[in-house]
Formats: structure tokens, C-alpha cells, sequence
């Protein structure tokens, strides 16, 4: 590498701005937890649902509050990648076992 070509690497990699770190990536696209805008859990039933009885209510009821019960330990627990995944298969998982109960 000629002079003049360092030197211009150089002063590219002078003017470029600083990498961020891994945990400041992380914590930029960290998951909020999925509200509504009242700030409850939204609910993962159908929107367009066939009448439920009152057993299969009853079910839907406490998967979504389970689930709640879970994000929020999940939270508590802190900052990973491992933990937003654990999150988002939680949500997953609620929303296929509320279509099992919904089908």
C-alpha cells in the first residue's frame, strides 16, 4: 500500500463515526413489551371470533394472563438477545394455544 493510499484509509477511518457497542445495539432495538395504548396486555383472541362458550373464555382468559404473568418475569430478568427471543416465543406460544382453544 502506496503512502497516499494510508493516508487516505486513515483519514476515512478518522472522519468515520465510532461503532456503537453490542449492548448499546441491544438496548436500542431492545422489545418494549407489546401494549395496547391504555397499557394493558392485548388480547390474542380473533378479530373476527366465532361465539366462545364460557369453558373456552375461560381458557383464553388464562393463557393471556399467564402470558402477562411470564413477559413480565421475563422483563425483571433483564436485557439479552436470549431474553427477547424467550419473549417473543412466550408470545408465540400464547397465540397459538389461544387459536388451539379458538380454532
Amino acid at each position: 500500500m502506496s503512502k497516499s493510499e494510508a493516508d487516505a484509509l486513515q483519514d476515512l477511518v478518522d472522519r468515520a463515526q465510532p461503532q456503537p457497542t453490542h449492548a448499546e445495539v441491544a438496548r436500542d432495538f431492545e422489545l418494549a413489551p407489546p401494549l395496547n395504548g391504555d397499557g394493558s396486555v392485548p388480547s390474542f383472541a380473533p378479530t373476527n371470533p366465532r361465539v366462545l362458550n364460557d369453558t373456552e373464555q375461560r381458557q383464553v382468559a388464562e393463557l393471556e394472563a399467564r402470558y402477562a404473568e411470564l413477559w413480565t418475569y421475563l422483563q425483571a430478568l433483564g436485557h439479552s438477545r436470549e431474553l427477547a427471543l424467550a419473549r417473543t416465543k412466550t408470545e408465540e406460544a400464547c397465540m397459538w394455544a389461544v387459536k388451539h382453544v379458538t380454532g
